[in-house]
């Protein structure tokens, strides 16, 4: 049988010196601890536990895995990234792990199972928890399977509608104007949102666009962002500062730069010097001789004018010579 290190036991919880592991966990926190340490022999921690990690102010529910091994020794607890960034931690620090409180939302969850409606007040009980993280996936699951076995009545979709609102975090533009572009979505290889709202953004106006992954085919809206604008979007955990930045930053950028308009078809051919009925055609004739042009042949704007063509240069002959080349 291992050894048993003795450990610290705090007000918050069990410290152990916590280790960055460097596992890619995406968006779950999770901790790794020894089968046979100390803390989980005390407290009964087995696969798959939830556990309440501290560290000072910050705190993050995490599922626990569990090695046999001598990767992790007694006394310590690895991280996974997800876990490590939202803890804020440094290599030596200790953590406070315990048991949660326990969610008093699953309670809803499981009476909506067996037919009961849900509340306001129970919809917003359950959105909280799943946006502080202390929904396992098995919890969320269980979740959508409440709302898919029997679909949600008007009451339901419009009290949840109005816990994400209540619960999430608002942005607010200093714009006069902001735009918003929703779609149906699901439809592979249909991509209007790139197409969109760039076109918008580019006329000056404020349109900020959240995007999801795809689930039915790999080329989703931010899949698709990811590819054609590396590190121009940002993960779902950037704070609402940093957002507002950026498209403040590239709203400024849009105002810079010129505008580009499409050019008037009446204007693509007329040479420089003549712009309008009454202007004159000296600045054409100015421009010719700074070229050396014997002959330049201009389009004003449709004025009834027609065509005009410039004096030529004298002793210019179109004719050829006798040499077969033309005079000057």
């Amino acid at each position: 049988m291992s050894e048993l290190r003795p450990v610290v036991q705090a007000p918050d919880g069990h410290r152990l010196r916590v280790r960055r592991l460097g596992v890619d966990t995406q968006y779950e926190p999770v901790v790794f601890m020894h089968k046979e340490c100390a803390v989980c022999r005390s407290e009964g921690f087995i696969a798959h536990n939830r556990l309440l990690l501290r560290a000072g102010e910050r705190h993050v529910i995490a599922t626990l895995y569990q090695v046999t091994n001598d990767l992790i020794a007694h006394d310590e607890a690895a991280l996974s990234e997800s876990a490590w960034s939202r803890l804020e931690l440094n290599d030596g620090d200790t953590i406070a792990i315990s048991h949660p409180d326990p969610l008093a939302s699953l309670s809803h969850i499981r009476s909506r199972i067996y037919g009961n409606g849900l509340s306001d007040e129970a919809l917003l009980s359950v959105t909280a928890d799943i946006v502080n993280g202390k929904y396992s996936d098995i919890h969320l699951s269980s979740f959508i399977t409440a709302c898919a076995a029997r679909p949600l009545d008007h009451g339901e979709v419009l009290g949840l509608t109005k816990a994400m609102v209540d619960v999430g975090g608002r942005l607010s533009w200093n714009a006069e104007i902001v735009l918003d572009k929703h779609s149906v979505g699901g439809l592979p290889g249909n991509r209007t949102t790139p197409i969109i709202v760039p076109i918008i953004a580019a006329l000056g106006l404020t349109m900020p666009k959240t995007s999801s992954r795809a689930i039915t085919s790999p080329a989703g809206t931010a899949d698709t962002m990811e590819t054609m604008a590396p590190g121009l979007g940002h993960s779902g955990h950037s704070s609402r500062r940093r957002t507002r930045r950026r498209m403040h930053r590239l709203g400024r950028r849009d105002k810079a730069q010129p505008r580009r308009r499409h050019p008037d078809p009446n204007r693509t051919r007329t040479r420089p010097g003549l712009r309008g009925p009454n202007d004159s055609i000296r600045p054409v004739q100015k421009n010719r001789r700074r070229l050396d042009a014997p002959h330049s042949r201009v389009r004003p704007p449709r004025s009834g004018a027609g065509k005009r063509r410039t004096p030529c240069r004298p002793g210019w002959s179109p004719l050829p010579t006798r040499s077969g080349s033309k005079q000057g």
